[in-house]
Formats: structure tokens, C-alpha cells, sequence
């Protein structure tokens, strides 16, 4: 057995993990409309970029 087949993680789990980023930058998303304090929204907003940004790179992988 090589390092890749000891590696491999099944589809089921990286959909899951997949969905939830997705479905938590969403969250984020709508909660960002609500927000006026301008320094919550800079950091929520970073928050945001970081779960979209990890979102991405599971949907190219």
C-alpha cells in the first residue's frame, strides 16, 4: 500500500465539509447585511473571505 491509498478520504466526507463552508459563508453572507458596526463588519467580512476562500480550493480539488 502506497502513501496515496492510506491517504484517500472518501467523496461523502469531502462533500460534506464542502457544503457546510459553503453553507456557513452564506450564514456569514446574510449576517453581514445586518451588521453596522464598521469594525465587526471589517472582521466578520475577513472571516467570510477565508470560508469562501477554503470553499473554493475544495471545489477545484
Amino acid at each position: 500500500m502506497n502513501i496515496s491509498e492510506r491517504m484517500t478520504i472518501p467523496e461523502a466526507i469531502l462533500d460534506y465539509h464542502r457544503d457546510s463552508l459553503f453553507a456557513s459563508w452564506q450564514a456569514l453572507e446574510q449576517q453581514l447585511e445586518q451588521v453596522t458596526d464598521p469594525e465587526i463588519y471589517a472582521r466578520l467580512d475577513r472571516v467570510n473571505q477565508i470560508l469562501f476562500s477554503a470553499w473554493v480550493q475544495f471545489r477545484r480539488a
